[in-house]
């Protein structure tokens, strides 16, 4: 589990830590990472396989957008570009709220 290295992300990190632990996954602590780029450097290089993320910075940052939407609709429009991630080895958005979206690198599966 992994994080950007602010307060509030740490706190979802410990959060989500202490949560996947108490249903018996076991969980390496990589929290603080760094800002929103090394982070999901992190994630798509296999360092971690989960975080938050914010559903303004997936938007502007990894889609590359620049209008300008109402929160319901920025979240629609990432919903459909889900496949596309999952494509890529990275599934999400996952939304929590309209806020707050969890990252993951997608497992890949071992050939045969």
């Amino acid at each position: 589990m992994g994080s950007k290295n602010f307060d509030e992300q740490q706190i979802l990190c410990q959060i989500s830590i202490a949560a996947l632990e108490s249903a018996g996954a076991s969980v390496t602590d990589r929290c603080n990472i760094g800002g929103s780029d090394a982070t999901r450097q992190a994630l798509l290089s296999g360092d971690i396989s989960t975080y938050w993320e914010y559903t303004g910075t997936a938007w502007a940052s990894y889609l590359r957008e620049t209008r300008t939407l109402p929160d319901d609709q920025v979240l629609a429009e990432l919903r459909r570009a889900r496949p596309c991630a999952e494509r890529r080895g990275v599934a999400g958005p996952r939304p929590v709220r309209q806020h707050v979206l969890l990252r993951r690198r997608r497992a890949r599966r071992p050939p045969g």
